[in-house]
């Protein structure tokens, strides 16, 4: 075990297989590490130039909203390869419970690697720590039944996944045409848990779509892999991006809600100084 600098850790390298990262146990890791409870060691593999975070993301993040410099790392000799492989089933037996889409993600990885995906289902679900059953539903494109979220308190819940039932509607029923004065935001007839799940349909879609197009750009290159790696390289910077302004969001939110406690209690006291000095 050794302590690694933060500013020497790569996160954005396609590591992270966790669809998110869940800020409500950031700040309670962050909360106990504060108080003084011992975590496990972050993994870590090292290529001789880069560390790469293989496991322990929320401890990551929760050592740097408390401002530290480093982490306790069990750092490995590997590849950014082998780390990507560790990394597929960091979750399965440990840390937060891994939700449906952290699995899909997971295997999905592999069906869009260049090697990877030429492998059997029965060799990615050893690497995913999945079962072979799910990985060969993902192969066939198949959606799914339900998907897990964490919700508000950081209770993990269940639903019917949006996008599997959006693609079953499809398929029974033509919509048919509505005119636009029909629905209104405001209508109470509109059901606003279906258009949630209609909008994360579309997301989900686009999201494919987007990893096909990017797939046939890495196989019309003079260079495939690097290309598809270069992709994954930008696709991960960018959510790790959107996962940092979150948390960004989340600690303005915070520091507006004490502000305007604040001037409650200076308008209370202000209040209590008037009659003071008024002698009532």
């Amino acid at each position: 075990m050794q302590i690694v600098s933060l500013n020497k850790i790569r996160i954005d390298c396609g590591t992270q297989v966790r669809t998110k990262i869940d800020q409500y146990l950031v700040d309670q890791y962050a909360e106990n590490m504060k108080d003084g409870d011992e975590f496990p060691s972050v993994t870590l593999f090292h290529d001789g130039v880069h560390y790469y975070l293989a496991d322990g993301f929320h401890r990551y993040f929760a050592v740097k909203k408390l401002g530290r410099h480093g982490i306790e790392a069990d750092v490995r000799t590997g590849t950014l390869s082998e780390a990507i492989i560790f990394a597929l089933s960091a979750n399965a037996k440990h840390g937060k419970p891994r939700t449906i889409e952290d699995k899909t993600n997971s295997v999905m990885i592999c069906l869009n690697h260049v090697e990877w995906s030429t492998f059997s289902s029965a060799k990615i679900a050893q690497m995913c720590e999945v079962s072979v059953q799910f990985v060969a539903k993902l192969r066939r494109g198949e959606e799914p039944e339900t998907i897990k979220y964490v919700d508000k308190t950081g209770k993990i819940r269940e639903r019917v996944n949006p996008a599997k039932k959006v693609k079953e509607a499809v398929e029974t029923k033509k919509p048919e045409p509505v005119l636009k004065e029909e629905v209104k935001p405001e209508d109470p007839k509109v059901d606003s848990f279906l258009l949630e799940q209609a909008h994360e349909a579309i997301d989900s879609l686009s999201k494919a779509n987007q990893d096909l197009e990017d797939k046939l750009s890495a196989k019309l290159s003079k260079d495939p892999e690097h290309t598809e790696r270069y992709l994954n390289e930008l696709r991960e910077e960018n959510r790790v991006l959107k996962i940092e302004l979150e948390a960004v969001k989340a600690s303005r939110d915070g520091y507006q809600t004490q502000v305007a406690e604040l001037m409650k209690q200076i308008r209370y006291w202000e209040k209590k100084v008037k009659k003071l000095e008024s002698g009532k």
